[in-house]
């Protein structure tokens, strides 16, 4: 009797020698490319100044979010978008100030949480998870949120970022000129029961 649990490997596309031995165990690639981006700082338009103003007219602040933050964003993450999301946003407290930058409705401090966006969760200099509630999508807010880590990573002295397996890929390249730097395929296997 087999199970119906699934073990996942990504590997870059072009890892032909990797590929060959995933698909000689069994594995089978959904042929559905994943990306990362890279942005190189230091070109990168990333002043927000007058979009925050402009949020702050529609009652968004966008700002660094604190240690006391983190749950409140880490739900809004997982109720959004997943278990996993929550739990990236939740690792961001293990820097001090956290990796992480949050717009909210209504009151700077204790608003509701609409957007985040976060760094160094996947390792050094990689930004992302970030997600935006649907129904403030189109207002700017995403956008604002990348160029505020972006600008946190280069004001320690990053000189490039990279933006985990991205997507929408048109946005990272008109908001801070990211270029696809990596592709992935996920493998995947059906497991027997033991």
């Amino acid at each position: 009797m087999r199970l119906a649990t699934w073990n996942i490997n990504s590997i870059r596309a072009r890892a032909d020698r990797a590929v060959a031995f995933l698909e000689r165990l069994g594995y089978e690639a959904d042929r559905r490319a994943r990306v990362d981006m890279v942005v190189h700082l230091v070109r990168a338009d990333l002043d927000t100044g007058d979009a925050i103003r402009q949020l702050a007219r529609q009652g968004i602040a966008v700002r660094r979010a604190t240690v006391d933050d983190v749950p409140a964003v880490a739900e809004m993450a997982r109720t959004t978008f997943g278990p996993a999301w929550g739990d990236e946003v939740v690792d961001t407290a293990r820097f001090d100030p956290p990796s992480l930058f949050v717009a909210l409705d209504g009151d700077r401090n204790r608003g509701r949480v609409v957007s985040f966006a976060a760094y160094d969760v996947a390792g050094p200099a990689r930004f992302g998870p970030t997600g935006t509630d649907p129904e403030y999508r189109t207002r700017g807010i995403g956008g604002v949120l990348l160029k505020e880590c972006l600008r946190a990573l280069r004001d320690r002295g990053e000189v490039t970022a990279e933006i985990s397996w991205a997507g929408p890929i048109g946005f990272y390249a008109r908001g801070v000129g990211a270029r696809i730097s990596r592709a992935y395929w996920t493998f995947r296997k059906e497991l027997a029961e033991w």
